[in-house]
């Protein structure tokens, strides 16, 4: 009897040690599940952080850029008002690229004025060890008016120095003065139609006073009121002058 009841104490020992064992293990289990996950915790809080630092930085840089671009279009706009430039069209190509030097190809479209103009550059850009510098090794100019015939002398000292900037100061300066030469035409004719002329229309650089009172032929009349030439485009070509020479 002593022995049947030592052997169930023993298998309820080995019982209670085996279960003991199970829950150590399950115990282990849970433990090293809790610091996996802890450790996704943490990780996913890293990266929401470093995506929240991120997004924030990104944010930042938006406005700047947005800043920037008003900025920019302010100025433009400014300069559109001031020289009467507009652009149209613009594209650039890459013909030839190494380790120092760049070689690209402009084409500019646009109106100063409702003036016309096409420009077709070759741009050479070296860098150096401190700086870019860029240079102008071909420039065609296309000038699509008949009406100012002026303006080939001008065209032309500007290809032959490849000089942008001499192009667009008299470009600017001629196309003010002949813009407001024509108003002043159009005024005179629509305040007196039955005197003012214009025979080759409000562009040209002259236009014909005729007397009605005054006797003899049309032609006659407007032959000997008809107006010098030079008087009316006289600032343009005078501010023409100074910058070409």
């Amino acid at each position: 009897m002593e022995k049947s009841l030592y052997e169930m104490y023993e298998n309820e020992i080995k019982t209670l040690e085996q279960e003991i064992q199970e829950l150590t293990k399950q115990y282990e289990d849970n433990q090293q599940k809790e610091q996996l996950a802890e450790e996704e915790i943490e990780e996913a809080i890293k990266c929401h952080r470093g995506k929240t630092d991120f997004e924030s930085r990104t944010s930042e840089s938006l406005a700047d850029m947005r800043h920037e671009l008003e900025q920019l279009e302010s100025e433009f706009s400014f300069l559109t008002k001031l020289s009467g430039i507009v652009f149209t069209r613009y594209s650039k190509q890459t013909v030839d690229k190494d380790e120092n030097k760049c070689t690209e190809r402009h084409k500019i479209t646009g109106n100063c004025y409702l003036l016309p103009f096409q420009i077709e550059c070759t741009l050479l850009k070296v860098q150096n060890k401190e700086s870019i510098s860029s240079v102008v090794t071909d420039l065609s100019i296309i000038i699509e008016s008949s009406e100012y015939s002026d303006l080939s002398k001008f065209v032309s000292r500007a290809v032959e120095t490849k000089n942008l900037l001499l192009f667009f100061r008299s470009l600017s300066s001629f196309a003010e003065w002949c813009n407001r030469r024509k108003h002043t035409f159009l005024h005179f004719k629509e305040r007196y139609p039955e005197i003012v002329r214009l025979p080759e229309g409000s562009s040209a650089d002259y236009m014909v006073l005729r007397n009605p009172k005054l006797s003899g032929s049309k032609t006659g009349q407007e032959e000997s009121h008809r107006e010098d030439p030079t008087l009316f485009p006289k600032s343009s070509r005078c501010v023409w002058d100074r910058v070409c020479n």
